[in-house]
């Protein structure tokens, strides 16, 4: 898992620089009461985040057996990384779209959604990884494995909650 904090950081740094410019832009449209201009830096930034998260699925499956043979002691070490990142890098691909819709909302004066979506997943994934970790209720223990998967039912669930922000059809973005 601490092999993981790596790829954390990459994806934290690089969401946030996207994420500020989006709400700096955003906010600035909406300031101006330009909507359509604050639609399309949305459109904008969404497409940028799924082509950051793209290139950051394919970079990052492409070197992790390399990243985890230099840097695991030993071969149970790296056998538990694989399968570790097998469910944490999707859940790191996803977050660039989680960290852009939040951006864009706190573009438009919004910051609420944001930090209920976030804590919302925080708190999703501290009560799943136990669950699957040791099989709690479920029997069934998934070791390493259930923690990476708990993240990433974590962040899926707060994408899709972020996402709800924007569906319906009197929305701002």
């Amino acid at each position: 898992m601490a092999l993981a904090g790596n790829f954390t950081f990459i994806v934290l740094a690089v969401s946030q620089a996207l994420g500020v410019d989006a709400t700096s832009l955003i906010s600035q449209a909406v300031g101006r009461k330009d909507h359509s201009e604050a639609q399309h830096l949305f459109g904008q930034s969404q497409l940028l985040a799924l082509t950051v998260a793209l290139l950051f699925a394919v970079s990052s499956f492409s070197l992790e057996s390399a990243y985890v043979g230099a840097l695991a002691p030993d071969a149970r070490t790296a056998a538990l990384a694989h399968t570790y990142l097998a469910w944490f890098l999707p859940a790191m691909a996803l977050q660039f779209g989680l960290v852009s819709m939040g951006a864009a909302l706190r573009g438009t004066g919004r910051f609420a959604p944001g930090m209920w979506v976030q804590s919302g997943s925080v708190v999703l994934n501290m009560v799943l990884t136990p669950i699957l970790m040791f099989g709690w209720g479920v029997g069934q223990p998934m070791g390493v494995a259930g923690a990476a998967l708990a993240t990433l039912i974590a962040i899926a669930a707060g994408t899709a909650g972020m996402a709800w922000y924007f569906l319906p059809h009197n929305a701002y973005l």
